[in-house]
């Protein structure tokens, strides 16, 4: 890398290169010291980028370059917001054992769990995981809706499903045996 570029060069191209997904180009503007919290227009950082782009390897590498997983862009999105929004619980797992904050909230104060499951479709992986990571199912919107709600609303079980999963199983000599 040119030794002449400025740190806002770097930046600009950090910006291009993670939404590009360009993990190799990253690599190498970050070796140059390129910040891997630098914000574009709409005030995402390189690790919002590479969740939209569904690219763990660029989360791993901009996460060991001490990427700031709980950054919120112009609209309060962090990049665990784009992740239960797009429905990718793997790159959900990644955040969340960086040190997402699992009950972060947007502008529109919908939680990350809230924006599971409005994309959903019915799976509740995403929302059982969030569940058990300590999301919480009363936090309500700036509308009043509950992620509780919503799923009630949109006729999902994801809940339901989810609940189910996570309980704890009784012990063979309880009176109370589950189905």
């Amino acid at each position: 890398m040119a030794s002449s570029l400025t740190q806002d060069d770097l930046n600009h191209r950090m910006i291009e290169a993670a939404f590009l997904c360009d993990l190799v180009r990253v690599r190498e503007l970050l070796d140059a010291g390129a910040d891997p919290n630098v914000r574009d227009e709409e005030g995402r950082t390189p690790l919002h980028q590479a969740v939209l782009g569904n690219s763990l390897g660029l989360i791993g590498l901009l996460i060991e370059h001490k990427a700031d997983v709980n950054a919120p862009d112009h609209h309060g999105w962090t990049p665990l917001h784009f992740a239960a929004q797009e429905y990718l619980p793997g790159l959900a797992r990644v955040l969340l054992a960086s040190g997402a904050d699992v009950n972060a909230c947007d502008d529109e104060g919908c939680s990350v769990l809230w924006r599971a499951v409005f994309s959903s479709g019915g799976r509740s992986d995403l929302v059982k995981l969030l569940l058990e990571s300590g999301a919480r199912a009363d936090q309500a919107n700036a509308a009043g809706e509950t992620p509780k709600a919503l799923a009630e609303r949109l006729g999902l079980p994801v809940f339901e499903v989810s609940l189910e999963a996570s309980r704890p199983e009784k012990p063979a000599g309880s009176a109370h045996k589950r189905a």
